[in-house]
This record gives structure tokens, sequence and C-alpha cells, in this order.
């Protein structure tokens, strides 16, 4: 393969139905081979490559399996707003998302429906901060109970809206977390706060920093495998 620079992920993509979507390429010095991801949440494609392919080796690469990204672009779930009349899990559950006129401006969780009362302006932001504020109440709680067991201080937690990754940790003990958590089955939160406490004491994923994980969550493995499986369906909500 060419030594030439590897390409960069803002200056590829294709046309598939006469659509044109961006292609993210990701450098692997593991890679052994190409492979090819569906984003549906992004709407755009994304290549693991070994190092020294070329870009226009990569631009047949992709054009040579339009047909795959046609049935994917078919298939592939769309997003689901933050509106009345639509369904979002909320810890797991599915709610549908309704309007009361009446009342004082807030929104209600019950078991089956997320309430937005009083006057709406811009449901979709209103919902997206409530949900924010709530995973932020929900992930400092399970901070606050594992701490405790935790190898190392935790200085600050933030929340925002990340799409690489679910959660950090830094050296220094501040933890982040995506706020789409909530949105989750809670043994999922309660995994991904246990992984990034883990990293207090472990700043990897070696056997020692598993060992960690389990010691903090012995019942850790299912909701990591559902994480795994479901996760990415968490960014077509809003």
């Amino acid at each position: 393969m060419s030594s030439s620079p590897q390409p960069r992920s803002a200056t590829l993509s294709v046309e598939v139905g006469g659509q044109v979507l961006p292609v993210r390429v990701r450098v692997s010095p593991r890679a052994v081979r190409l492979t090819l991801r569906y984003i549906p949440r992004d709407n755009c494609l994304t290549v693991t490559a070994p190092p020294g392919v070329t870009a226009r080796f990569i631009r047949g690469f992709v054009s040579d399996h339009a047909d795959w990204i046609g049935r994917r672009l078919t298939t592939a779930p769309g997003r689901v707003p933050f509106l009345p009349g639509h369904r979002i899990p909320v810890a797991g559950q599915d709610r549908l998302i309704t309007h009361d006129p009446q009342g004082r401006r807030g929104i209600t969780l019950t078991e089956t429906a997320l309430i937005l009362t009083g006057p709406v302006e811009k449901p979709e932001n209103r919902v997206r901060d409530y949900l924010t504020r709530l995973a932020r109440q929900e992930i400092t709680a399970c901070c606050q109970s594992l701490s405790p067991l935790a190898e190392g201080r935790v200085r600050r937690i933030t929340v925002r809206d990340t799409r690489s990754r679910w959660g950090s940790c830094s050296t220094l003990g501040d933890l982040s977390f995506s706020w789409r958590l909530v949105m989750a089955p809670p043994p999922v939160l309660r995994y991904v706060v246990a992984h990034e406490l883990a990293h207090l004491a472990e700043m990897n994923h070696s056997p020692r920093f598993w060992a960690e994980v389990a010691r903090l969550m012995p019942d850790h493995a299912v909701p990591r495998d559902w994480l795994k499986r479901h996760g990415s369906s968490l960014h077509l909500y809003g």
C-alpha cells in the first residue's frame, strides 16, 4: 500500500441514491483490512483503515459497497424528535411525550409518559434540558453511592452530550458522562459510573482495571453487553 499521507475524513464523501454522505476515516495500527460502518445518528459512514491506505483506495472501497450502503440507508431507524406524540426511553422504559396546557410550566414524568405542562415553546429544548438535569441527578447519586468503594477521589462530575464515549475520567479525578445514559436501563448507567470510577485506580483497560470494575459492580456483564448492542440507538433521540 502507498506511503502517502493518511486521508482526512472531512475531505471524503460518497454519493448513494442521490444522497451525499460524509466518510470519516479512523486509522488503526491494529486494523488488518478496511471495515465500513453506517452511523444512523450522524447519517455518515466510518471507515477503519490500516496505516498507509490512500484516500483514493478508500474511495474505491466505499464505492464498491454502494449496494450495501443503500440497503442500510433504507433499513436504518430514523431520528425521534423530542416532540409531543413521540415515544422516548427514560430509565429504559418507553414514555409518550404529551402536552397538558393546564397548570404551571414544567415537566412531569410518569410510568408511561413525559408530560409537558403550561405554554410550550421549543419543546425539544425543554425535554433535552429536563433529561440532562435528570441525568446529572441520577449520575451524581450513583457516584455518591459507589465512590466510597473506589480507590480514588472524585473531584468533579460533568454531564454532556458526548458522542464518542459514554464517560471519561481524568487523572485529577474529574468525571464526565453522557446525559443520554438516563435513557438506558438504570444498571447500564450504574455500569458506566463504575467503569469510570475504576479508572481512578487504573487509567487503562488492563485485567486489573476490569477486576476493579467487577469489585465495584459484580453484575456488570449484562449492562455492558446492553450498551454494546443498544447504546448507539440512544443517539437517535432528540
